[in-house]
């Protein structure tokens, strides 16, 4: 096995589709390149949310799990580091953030919200306006409204979401990114 090279893959889009479990050809493909080559997968989701991804028993044969934007690590299993945005910009301006987020979704009208708007992980807040706890089929109407009427990037939402985070945080050393169809 050449220890200089290793395969790293992203969960979401690539080893599986978007909160979607993994294929059997996928995971078939994945353990014979794992003989050969130390394998790795980076995540913003955490490791238990990755392992119902991807198997436990293909976690158990990565060399590493980057889970969490990688702040924290597993190896064939095991956890082995981690630390978490808290201990970055502590808990007053994380609180202060997600009140900002809740308080400024409540005031807009979408086709349908449902639950877990605000998820937080060791890296991120995850925020998502259509609500984390939506079917894929809710998914799939909110990416295509939101294409429609680009209401992620429209002065009504989230563009003018994400200038006000970045213009009220842009000390606190927080980012913002779109994640996929339906997050910031």
């Amino acid at each position: 096995m050449n220890k200089k090279v290793i395969c790293l893959f992203d969960v979401d889009g690539t080893l599986t589709k978007p909160r979607n479990i993994i294929s059997d050809h996928m995971t078939e493909c994945l353990l014979k390149l794992c003989a050969n080559i130390p394998l790795a997968v980076v995540s913003g989701s955490d490791f238990q949310k990755v392992s119902s991804q991807i198997g436990t028993f293909v976690t158990e044969k990565f060399s590493y799990i980057f889970s969490e934007n990688g702040l924290v690590v597993h190896s064939y299993g095991q956890k082995i580091k981690s630390t978490n945005i808290v201990e970055h910009v502590g808990e007053d301006i994380l609180q202060r953030f997600i009140n900002f987020c809740l308080q400024y979704m409540s005031n807009i009208w979408l086709p349908r919200k449902r639950g877990n708007f605000i998820e937080f992980r060791n890296g991120l807040i995850n925020v998502c306006p259509v609500g984390r706890s939506c079917s894929q089929k809710e998914r799939d109407e909110f990416a295509e409204y939101d294409a429609a009427f680009h209401n992620r990037l429209s002065n009504s939402f989230p563009l003018s979401l994400i200038v006000k985070l970045l213009n009220r945080w842009r000390y606190c050393n927080l980012s913002t990114c779109f994640t996929d169809s339906c997050t910031i």
